[in-house]
């Protein structure tokens, strides 16, 4: 007597849940492809349309064979638009990650030329303004050098 209690409370316990998951709502689109989708998310799209799975009038012989088969499939492509949506999101990390990346190497970048021309500017400066013992003509050649390449320098990174 113990026992068929258990077994009819069990049973009560079980059917009482089953209900629940019947409420649960199916939504189903087509994308741009034709290519036909079932979510249990609601959609942002104007397309989507809720199913009705009112499991009270899909009760006859012929949904009966069928319907598991159906619902196997609906199964079986929620679940692939899930693994697509997973990859889209991954896919769009990936992306942020690599334009950050590349955002913070441009910024270095930037900021080593800033420098570079900070220095090159900084250079001139000091070399035009000292004053030269060295009145040789070999001096006079390699100060000319050395102040060409400074404003080449300058030139270069301080566009």
């Amino acid at each position: 007597m113990k026992a068929l209690n258990k077994a009819t409370l069990f049973t009560i316990i079980f059917f009482s849940f089953l209900p629940a998951s019947a409420l649960a709502e199916i939504y189903q689109w087509r994308d741009d492809n034709g290519q036909q989708h079932f979510t249990d998310q609601p959609l942002n799209l104007d397309k989507h349309k809720v199913l009705d799975l009112d499991v009270s009038s899909n009760l006859n012989s012929a949904s009966m064979e069928v319907q598991p088969e159906a619902a196997l499939e609906q199964a079986n492509q929620l679940q692939v638009d899930r693994e697509a949506q997973r990859e889209a999101e991954r896919e769009i990390r990936e992306r942020k990650k690599a334009r950050a990346l590349r955002d913070d190497q441009a910024k270095e970048k930037e900021l080593k030329r800033a420098q570079e021309c900070s220095d090159a500017r900084q250079s001139l400066g000091i070399f035009d303004h000292k004053s030269y013992t060295d009145t040789s003509l070999e001096a006079l050649k390699k100060r000319r050098l050395k102040r060409s390449r400074l404003k080449l320098k300058i030139e270069k990174y301080c566009r």
